[in-house]
């Protein structure tokens, strides 16, 4: 009886947990006891539901900032302390000649020719100072007007900066 009515539910709740901790969100307890174990699964019910909306919602919000980005005529990036990117539109990507999502991880060393990581590396060690700084490059026949803009936290430490260049 206790295995029944306490230990059965009590597992059915730890197993949609782990449903939950896996990514599937959509993982439900669906206790209809009415005790205290059904009113915990019935919560963690609820809270998953809006866990799946909430995550539905930002992911809608990511793929409508990432259209506005992908089509502005400006190459857009956001690098992090060690100078990865940890995001770049199609522009940015385009330019340095990868696939969607190729430079996500990668440092700016790795990705940019040397003559133009050593002629913006000083404006990125500014950035990352907390600094704006904005610079007009030139490579080869073309020039890029590059704004830096530093990304400091609630702690007042620089995570990184937001790129944009023309």
């Amino acid at each position: 009886m206790l295995g029944r009515r306490v230990l059965g539910p009590i597992a059915a709740l730890q197993e949609a947990m782990a449903g939950v901790a896996a990514g599937r969100l959509d993982t439900r307890a669906a206790s209809d006891a009415r005790d205290e174990v059904g009113d915990l699964s019935r919560s963690f019910d609820r809270m998953t539901a809006e866990l799946a909306s909430r995550t539905r919602e930002l992911a809608d919000r990511e793929a409508w900032l990432r259209t506005i980005t992908d089509n502005l005529p400006a190459r857009i990036a956001y690098i992090d302390r060690e100078q990865r990117f940890r995001f770049a539109n199609a522009q940015q990507e385009a330019d340095l000649g990868l696939p969607r999502g190729a430079a996500l991880g990668r440092t700016m060393q790795e990705l940019l020719p040397a003559s133009a990581y050593e002629a913006v590396a000083p404006h990125a060690s500014r950035a990352l100072q907390g600094h704006l700084s904005r610079a007009e490059l030139q490579d080869g026949e073309r020039w890029h007007d590059h704004t830096l803009i530093p990304d400091i936290g609630g702690d007042g430490l620089t995570q990184g900066f937001y790129a944009v260049a023309f």
